[in-house]
């Protein structure tokens, strides 16, 4: 486990293997766990990494109210952490679906 720590949060996070970035975005009221087959069977593909929305598994929580727009935030900014500029796939399955969503609008 990883750990990002940002101006307002504190983002748990896996990062494997190497390539294309992809973007792992947990369900509700799920964590990163959820995506460990996945993270075993596709790093030899690509870079896979797998953050903990704030309120989940290994993240500190939000101060105030819970939002996927904020959430979309937090994965941003651990982008920015990680120093990745290139495209990233995103890929989120329930609630990560919607924070991908938040993501890209």
């Amino acid at each position: 486990m990883n750990t990002s720590i940002t101006a307002t949060s504190r983002i748990a996070y896996d990062d494997a293997g190497e390539g294309m970035p992809v973007v792992l975005l947990h369900a509700f009221p799920l964590a990163r766990a959820m995506w460990q087959p996945q993270m075993e069977a596709l790093t030899k593909v690509c870079r896979l990494i797998a953050p903990d929305c704030r309120g989940f598994g290994g993240s500190g929580p939000f101060d105030g109210m819970p939002t996927v727009e904020r959430a979309a935030d937090d994965v941003a900014a651990l982008l920015t952490d990680l120093q990745i500029e290139e495209p990233v796939v995103l890929c989120g399955l329930s609630m990560g679906g919607y924070v991908a969503l938040a993501f890209c609008s």
